[in-house]
């Protein structure tokens, strides 16, 4: 299977990397790898609290086993600083009700410095996720319930996804094919003060139950809590203009 085989891939991924002294913009760069796994039995959701980094959530189904994986780094003015500080950069895995929550921990004062944590998840698929992240790009792939993506900067890509989805991001694309479940909705919001005109009008094919959505932040708020019918209409005469 293809998802068995990614999370086969993550594995290795992850055993390749160590802590690490490359240069780096002008300085240097500490990173070390972090991998969990816990059982979500009885658990109906997760949900991912990042700050800085790209976050990759693939779900697997049958399956009852979550899998946290990446990268934690950080860049400052010399490898010495970095390696200390990679210290302060935690990633927390708890158990809050019904959730499985994933949380970045970092200082709130930077100093200049980087601190940035890459995700790559591999989830039940009948989970619901909910997301939140300020800069970088968020994946979901082949996710069969509703899902929540709120982040500031970074492009938003929903792939396969079966289900609700509600997305609200400050500057960034939205990319999607989406199935969208009995009495579902597609909820975009984006908050630009400049939204720019698609670059190209959205593809949508004929007689499929899987439509697929690429526009820019022109579409903030157009498509937010209608019915699935009613938002892709929206869209298609939107892009039209």
């Amino acid at each position: 299977m293809l998802r068995t085989s990614r999370r086969y891939a993550l594995l290795a991924a992850l055993g390749l990397s160590a802590c690490s002294g490359d240069l780096f913009s002008g300085g240097q760069q500490a990173q070390a790898e972090f991998f969990f796994e816990r059982d979500a039995t009885g658990r109906t959701e997760f949900r991912l609290e990042g700050i800085n980094g790209n976050i990759d959530v693939i779900a697997e189904s049958g399956t009852e086993e979550l899998t946290v994986g990446g990268f934690r780094r950080v860049r400052s003015s010399s490898l010495a600083d970095a390696q200390e500080q990679l210290e302060r950069l935690q990633v927390v895995v708890s158990i809050e009700g019904d959730a499985i929550v994933i949380r970045t921990e970092q200082p709130s004062d930077t100093q200049g410095r980087t601190f940035e944590v890459e995700y790559n998840l591999i989830v039940p698929d009948r989970l619901e996720g909910i997301i939140r992240n300020v800069n970088g790009n968020v994946l979901i792939d082949a996710m069969d319930d509703d899902v929540e993506v709120i982040t500031t900067n970074g492009n938003i890509t929903l792939q396969d996804h079966f289900g609700s989805a509600d997305v609200t991001s400050t500057n960034g694309n939205l990319d999607a094919t989406v199935t969208i479940s009995p009495g579902g909705v597609i909820a975009s919001t984006w908050i630009s003060p400049r939204a720019p005109r698609p670059r190209s009008r959205p593809d949508w094919p004929t007689g499929t139950s899987r439509p697929r959505t690429s526009h820019s932040p022109t579409l903030r708020a157009l498509l937010c809590r209608l019915p699935a019918s009613w938002a892709m209409g929206m869209a298609r005469s939107t892009s039209k203009r």
